[in-house]
């Protein structure tokens, strides 16, 4: 989301994973909800896109580690 800044970017993000857990999921006749876990990240630096999707993905495995069902900015990760 290109010229989005952490805040508005959360909030979707924060809005996309409150709708789909909300939401029963159904498929060959079993039951099942979904979470969503979600990973942000901002900052390009000198490794431009790569190292922003490093980012975003180490944002992502940690918002899993936490618990699931949660959105993590990768500054808010720290270390592994």
């Amino acid at each position: 989301m290109p010229d989005t800044n952490t805040g508005d970017a959360q909030a979707l993000a924060e809005r996309l994973r409150e709708r789909v857990s909300g939401q029963p999921f159904e498929c060959k006749e079993v039951k099942t909800e979904m979470t969503v876990s979600i990973g942000l990240s901002f900052d390009i630096g000198e490794g431009g896109i790569p190292e922003l999707i490093e980012a975003a993905d180490l944002a992502l495995y940690q918002a899993k580690n936490r618990g699931r069902d949660r959105v993590v900015i990768f500054s808010d990760v720290g270390d592994f």
